[in-house]
C-alpha cells in the first residue's frame, strides 16, 4: 500500500481533475502508478497533514543520507525506533513480540510536533553529524512548500 499526501483542487488546465501531489516525494509516489490505471485509495483528512508530509520528507532525506536505507519506508520505521515511538506487536506465527512503529495519523498535533523536532535532533546529532539543523529544516520546508 502506498500511503502519501495528495490535494483534491480544482482544475488549472483545460480537462485536467483528479487528485495531485503535493510535494516531491509524493510526485514519486504517484509516479509508480501507470497512467489510465484503476487505483484504491483510502481517504482521510489528518488535522496534521502539513506536519505529516514534514516528517515524511524527513524520512526522505535520512533514506538519501544514510547508508543501508532501502527507502522512506526504512527511514520512517528507523527514526520512529531511534525516537522510541514504537509499540510492541505480537506475531502470531511466530509468537514473539516485535517492535513496530507507531501511527502517525493518530498523533495530535502538539505530539507530533515533539516527535518531529526529536526525529530532527536524531538526524543532525546522530545520523548525520555534519548537517546543520537550520539548514535541513529550510530543506524540508521547501519539499512540503511550507
Amino acid at each position: 500500500m502506498i500511503a502519501t499526501t495528495l490535494r483534491k483542487r480544482g482544475a488549472q488546465f483545460k480537462g485536467e481533475h483528479g487528485l495531485f501531489a503535493v510535494a516531491d516525494f509524493a510526485e514519486d509516489d504517484l509516479r509508480q502508478i501507470a497512467n489510465g490505471s484503476d487505483v484504491l485509495v483510502r481517504l482521510t483528512t489528518p488535522r496534521n497533514l502539513k506536519l505529516l508530509a514534514y516528517l515524511w520528507a524527513l524520512a526522505t532525506v535520512v533514506a538519501e543520507s544514510v547508508d543501508g536505507l532501502y527507502d522512506r519506508d526504512d527511514a520512517m520505521e528507523f527514526l520512529c525506533v531511534k525516537a522510541h515511538y514504537t509499540r510492541n506487536v505480537l506475531d502470531p506465527r511466530t509468537g514473539k513480540l516485535e517492535i513496530k512503529r507507531g501511527s502517525l495519523s493518530r498523533l495530535s498535533n502538539e505530539a507530533m510536533k515533539r516527535l518531529a523536532e526529536r526525529m530532527k535532533f536524531i538526524v543532525v546529532s546522530e545520523l548525520v553529524p555534519g548537517m546543520d539543523e537550520g539548514a535541513l529544516g529550510k530543506r524540508l520546508e521547501e519539499m512540503v512548500g511550507a
